[in-house]
């Protein structure tokens, strides 16, 4: 299934010497279930570090969208001392420290001030450092629950280079990073630069075949292959009793429950009339040898002008000497005082 090949990617990480492993799930417009999608993999994600499945030994979680309880909830089935999640919700943009600098809260203290970007960048690897040391060649995974909120404050150039600084943790630190991101609010050059950083993209779509339903969509996954190919595969999904159930689409075969092959707009094969009517065509020179008379000029005999007759016409071929060869490669305006 797709939805269990992302797991899959986040849970094995980085490999060695290589930059960290980076999954973007993206919402489209005529949706809203890709926050959902995005905090399903952060749940299942924990759930494999939790019992030592995955790569990562921790996991930083970047809280922007949400508040940080909203994440405490999600992940409430997984110990809280194997994640970490940094404020970025409660003052993004630093102005309660503006109002009150000599404020002593607790809260207010681990709130960060998304506008800087290298601040930020510092606070995750401090962070993650927790879980690394906790064993030689130890490692942390990243997830950051809204990208487009950080494209509000930061250019493309900068958010870009923000993601390679973190997959090159990968080759000592980072496992994996998960990031989502609003397609709907972004033009197409922006998500195409954000997806290029993606070693996996998840495209989070409406079913077609239920439009009007709440909690039904696809699931569009594409990977990167260390050899260049890109491969994709389709899951249906549909939200029941608030969790998320994946079924997989054969691609090639039915899509949307329409039959591939009829949204062709032209035939791929002959019809019986067709076939026996091509079968009735002679091919240029098939006659000859059928009891006729073979003469086909080569353009080097003698004569000066040679006349081929068919039954539709003749061509005449007069040469200008006999000295002349039939296919001379001569400038015939050579002999010409310019």
């Amino acid at each position: 299934m797709a939805e269990a090949s992302i797991a899959r990617v986040l849970r094995s990480g980085a490999a060695d010497g290589e930059h960290a492993a980076a999954v973007m799930v993206i919402n489209a417009v005529d949706t809203t279930a890709g926050l959902g999608i995005f905090r399903h993999f952060v749940e299942s994600l924990a759930a494999n570090l939790a019992s030592g499945a995955a790569q990562a030994k921790g996991l930083v979680l970047v809280a922007s969208s949400s508040s940080p309880q909203t994440y405490f909830s999600v992940l409430r089935n997984v110990s809280s001392s194997c994640f970490q999640v940094l404020d970025c919700f409660s003052d993004p943009l630093g102005w309660d420290r503006l109002i009150s600098p000599n404020t002593t809260s607790l809260e207010e203290m681990k709130a960060i001030d998304v506008r800087n970007l290298s601040s930020l960048f510092s606070k995750i690897h401090e962070a993650g450092k927790v879980f690394a040391d906790k064993q030689p060649k130890g490692r942390f995974a990243v997830a950051i629950d809204s990208l487009t909120f950080l494209m509000r404050h930061h250019s493309l150039a900068a958010v870009s280079s923000f993601i390679c600084q973190l997959r090159a943790l990968g080759t000592t630190f980072v496992s994996a990073i998960l990031w989502f991101t609003d397609g709907g609010l972004h033009q197409a050059r922006v998500v195409d630069a954000l997806e290029y950083n993606a070693t996996a993209t998840a495209f989070v779509e409406p079913q077609l075949d239920f439009l009007d339903a709440r909690g039904v969509g696809r699931l569009r996954i594409r990977h990167k292959r260390r050899n260049g190919r890109v491969s994709e595969k389709v899951d249906e999904f549909r939200v029941e009793v608030g969790r998320f159930n994946f079924f997989p689409v054969e691609l090639g075969t039915k899509v949307d429950n329409v039959d591939a092959i009829h949204k062709v707009q032209f035939r791929l094969h002959l019809s019986d009339k067709e076939v026996e009517d091509r079968s009735r065509v002679r091919l240029p020179f098939e006659h000859q040898g059928d009891g006729q008379e073979v003469r086909i000029y080569d353009g080097r005999q003698s004569e000066a002008g040679v006349e081929t007759k068919s039954s539709s016409g003749s061509i005449h071929y007069l040469r200008d000497s006999d000295d002349e060869m039939p296919d001379s490669d001569e400038d015939p305006d050579d002999d010409l005082d310019i």
